[in-house]
């Protein structure tokens, strides 16, 4: 099994590959998203210290987000056209998704800072095959994050270390910390297709996955914000 991963969506980036039962991953440069040649010269260093050649490539699993804007529309044209070049059919994967598979609870919630003061958030069940299944998914002001009435659920993701002292009490009475410092990573793609088995699609059809459509604050939105804080 050779597949490769692509995850530009957070503040973080990275690439890496499972062959086998092994995965090699490389951290790009934090902060801004990478420009899609500095993803490519990652991946070719990557396959050259493994020894594995894009034809040996059997799929490639994409972060969609959600997450920055550039960083996903990044990683998602990379996986396009090298899947295009060689062949190989894409795994689209939810940013979240693989955040909240590496808690063990059976309910989840997974935070991602979303920018603009919000959060990118799921909420996960443990189903009868022991497998984590996403069931609601959004984006909004922490202190407006509501959850079912009288389940606890293990907290997961960076979106929750960010804004903490901002969520209800009510919510906060709710939950319990797993990683709380968890942002999404190309290993952790890997580890979710191997756990979940994604159907895999086309080239053409891989495509971000945004919860809002709003990507920026306007410059009075912006000021307005300040004179607030």
């Amino acid at each position: 099994m050779n597949w490769l991963a692509i995850e530009t969506s957070g503040n973080t980036s990275s690439v890496a590959l499972q062959t086998g039962d092994g995965i090699e991953s490389r951290v790009l440069g934090g902060g801004n998203a990478p420009a899609s040649g500095e993803v490519i010269a990652s991946i070719s260093g990557l396959l050259a210290d493994t020894g594995i050649s894009l034809d040996q490539l059997e799929g490639i699993a994409v972060s969609v987000g959600p997450g920055a804007f550039t960083g996903v529309r990044v990683a998602c044209s990379v996986a396009q056209g090298l899947a295009v070049a060689r062949g190989v059919a894409v795994a689209p994967v939810v940013s979240l998704d693989a955040v909240a598979h590496a808690e063990a609870a059976d309910t989840v919630l997974a935070l991602l800072d979303a920018r603009m003061g919000e959060v990118y958030w799921a909420r996960y069940r443990r189903d009868a095959s022991g497998l984590l299944q996403r069931e609601a998914i959004g984006v909004c002001a922490p202190d407006a994050l509501t959850l079912p009435d009288g389940e606890r659920w293990t907290v997961c993701g960076a979106g929750f270390t960010e804004y903490r002292a901002s969520f209800a009490p009510a919510v906060l009475t709710l939950l319990d910390e797993g990683d709380v410092r968890a942002l999404p990573d190309a290993a952790g793609l890997l580890r979710w297709c191997a756990a979940h088995r994604p159907e895999v699609v086309a080239p053409e059809a891989l495509a971000p996955r945004y919860v809002r459509d709003k990507v920026a604050l306007t410059t009075a939105e912006r000021v307005a914000k300040a004179m607030k804080a």
